[in-house]
């Protein structure tokens, strides 16, 4: 998972710099916008035009799937298992609190993409630094509280690394097992595929100006 977040993070880089690179300025609007299908557009020659419209086609899919579904579901799966483990809610009442949290994330998500991509800019710099200051705390939390245990974490890292499961579980079953481990450190990256290209294009353009 580890190897995967670093690769994942080279192309999370080279995406997003190829992507401010070949942007554009929207006529109507005046805004810059950028992306996969702007830097195949203006960087591969005429003929691969057609990979622009299929990424643009399946971007908005994918949205629908492994983006806002996924995102959801695991919001509302944390908050149900910490207010069930701490006897707030009863587990049979929990399929009427993730309709009310579908709800209300579909109401603020509603309140920020419809205000364009300027209101998406600034809520984006006014949370994303508070998000990335609550993780690492909550991180080293976890650390702290588990000190005995980091050890063994590192040492399973390396054991996992160097002796992967396809030695003795065979190559066809360890490769779909490291699938479970791939996802989640892509996933982790932002889903490689259409948000880390996009999202980064009104926090970088006023800075390059």
């Amino acid at each position: 998972m580890w190897i995967s977040a670093i690769l994942g993070m080279c192309t999370k880089f080279t995406e997003v710099t190829l992507a401010v690179h070949f942007r554009e300025r929207n006529k109507k609007k005046g805004d810059y916008v950028g992306g996969p299908m702007y830097y195949i557009k203006n960087g591969l020659s005429k003929k691969w035009q057609i990979l622009a419209i299929l990424y643009s086609a399946f971007g908005v899919l994918t949205v629908f799937g492994t983006g806002n579904a996924t995102q959801v579901n695991t919001i509302t799966t944390a908050i149900d298992t910490a207010l069930i483990n701490f006897n707030i809610i009863p587990e049979s009442a929990s399929k009427t609190l993730n309709l009310v949290l579908g709800i209300v994330i579909m109401l603020l998500v509603g309140m920020v993409l419809l205000g364009g991509i300027k209101r998406i800019g600034s809520v984006s710099e006014k949370l994303v630094p508070f998000m990335a200051l609550l993780y690492i705390v909550l991180a080293i939390g976890v650390v702290v509280l588990n000190f005995e245990r980091v050890p063994a974490v590192f040492h399973d890292i390396v054991y996992g690394a160097f002796n992967p499961a396809a030695v003795t579980g065979g190559v066809i079953g360890s490769f779909f097992l490291s699938l479970k481990k791939v996802y989640p450190a892509v996933f982790s990256q932002t889903r490689q595929v259409l948000v880390p290209v996009l999202s980064p294009m009104p926090v970088l353009i006023p800075a390059n100006r």
